[in-house]
Formats: C-alpha cells, structure tokens, sequence
C-alpha cells in the first residue's frame, strides 16, 4: 500500500494536469503485485501518457467512458445489460429502505 500511495504522488507531482482518474488507484495496486516498482511506474506512466489515452483523466470522460459500455452492453449483450439492471435497481432499493430506516431513526417518535 505504501509502494502504491508512493507511486501515485510521483505521478501527481510530475502530472498535475490529471484531475479525476478512479481507476489509477486500483491499477497501480494491481500492477505493484505482479511487478517491480519500477515496472509499475513506467507501464502506469504509459497508460495515462499515451495518445489513445487508455485511462480517462477527467470526470467528463470517466463518465462518458462509463455510458459508452452501458450502450454498447445494451445493443450487443441484452442479458448482460438487463443482469446489470435488475441488481442495480436491487441495490438502489436497499440504499433507499436504508436511508429512509435511519431517517425514521433520526425523528426519534
């Protein structure tokens, strides 16, 4: 974890033009177990200095990244796509039966 958090302010430091990159994070994480340091640095330091720009380095892009899948999932794997639905409703229910038993909670009748 300290190889990583160390990894990450160099780049921070020398790239401080990268605003919002979540998956930097995990990938340098994932990189580090399989890698040396060094390795880890210079293939992350390809990833985000690439023209094709494999990692998005915006929030704007994150999401349209994000959007992208979810259409293309939705024309080219139905099921897939609607397996993703039903547990994203599923989920989003349980975070509002959540919300609202600590909300009663809170009002303390």
């Amino acid at each position: 974890m300290s190889a990583a958090k160390k990894l990450l302010s160099v780049i921070a430091h020398e790239r401080p033009d990268i605003v919002y990159c979540p998956l930097l994070f995990g990938m340098t994480c994932l990189l580090l177990h399989y890698m040396e340091e060094q390795e880890c640095y210079d293939c992350i330091n390809y990833l985000i200095s690439s023209k094709e720009k494999h990692l998005a380095q915006t929030k704007t892009a994150y999401e349209a990244s994000a959007l992208v899948l979810k259409e293309l999932t939705k024309k080219y794997a139905v099921s897939i796509y609607l397996l993703i639905a039903v547990y994203s409703l599923f989920v989003g229910l349980l975070i509002t039966a959540t919300e609202c038993s600590d909300f009663f909670l809170m009002l303390k009748f």
